[in-house]
């Protein structure tokens, strides 16, 4: 069996949320700041408000390049995230989750209330494969 792995352990840190009156200028440029495909939104507090996906970015910037629409802000974007975890969520019951979501690529992980990071499913995987690598080694 693979040895207990935390969200803790492979999860994001250094995303920094996006506040929900930031622009679609500024909602891209943190896209591209950073390497991915999911930004939480959250207010002063740190308090999640929704997720930002690249999907979700992507249809709006089209619509509003398209449209000269310069008026977007985040939370014309985000999405209330169906699904949030907490640091210590164990990552077989992530992946299991995961099972069920195949659309979600993106969790936002959250402590206390507040934004502590993402996990993406990349992540995930990378944990399940150093996981099984211990699986292997006993």
């Amino acid at each position: 069996m693979i040895p207990a792995i935390k969200v803790k352990d492979y999860m994001q840190t250094s995303i920094a949320p996006v506040s929900p009156d930031a622009t679609l200028s500024q909602v891209l440029d943190a896209f591209m700041h950073h390497d991915s495909a999911a930004l939480p939104v959250s207010n002063a507090t740190g308090q999640l408000l929704g997720v930002i996906t690249e999907q979700s970015v992507l249809e709006r910037a089209m619509l509003a390049s398209y449209h000269c629409d310069l008026n977007l802000q985040a939370m014309d974007i985000m999405v209330t995230p169906e699904i949030m975890v907490s640091s210590e969520t164990d990552i077989l019951m992530l992946a299991t989750t995961l099972k069920h979501q195949p659309e979600t690529t993106t969790f936002a992980v959250v402590d206390n209330g507040r934004v502590s990071g993402i996990i993406r499913r990349k992540d995930i995987l990378k944990a399940l494969a150093v996981g099984t690598a211990a699986c292997n080694r006993h």
